[in-house]
């Protein structure tokens, strides 16, 4: 084995992210090729899919869904960027308790968004 192994407390000194009391620094991104979800009850659907994931934010491909801001049944917010029919769509998920984190999404192509995050 190579390199020398990480120690607890170095893995604590950097954790980065939203404190959470019951959990610590812990959080999950997660990303997924959703397949559309055009109408409303294919959002809801995943939209119960990703808060049981335990995913903080889920990147989406293939949403097929028009431009704009959704809040969900859970409090999370979904954020679909596509600027034409004829693309796929991306979108990003955001779990309610990081919405006040949340300073941006932006669109950097036809195949990449972004979303910043300020934890401070």
């Amino acid at each position: 084995m190579f390199g020398r192994s990480t120690t607890d407390m170095e893995i604590k000194e950097a954790s980065y992210g939203p404190k959470n009391k019951r959990k610590g620094n812990d959080f999950h991104i997660g990303s997924l090729n959703v397949r559309s979800i055009s109408d409303q009850s294919k959002a809801e659907a995943f939209d119960l899919l990703a808060v049981n994931s335990g995913c903080k934010v889920i990147a989406l491909q293939e949403t097929k869904r028009k431009e704009g801001e959704w809040i969900m049944a859970s409090g999370a917010e979904l954020i679909c960027k596509r600027r034409e029919a004829r693309e796929g769509g991306l979108a990003f998920w955001i779990h309610k308790d990081w919405l006040e984190c949340l300073v941006e999404t932006k669109r950097e192509s036809d195949r990449i968004i972004t979303a910043t995050f300020d934890f401070h």
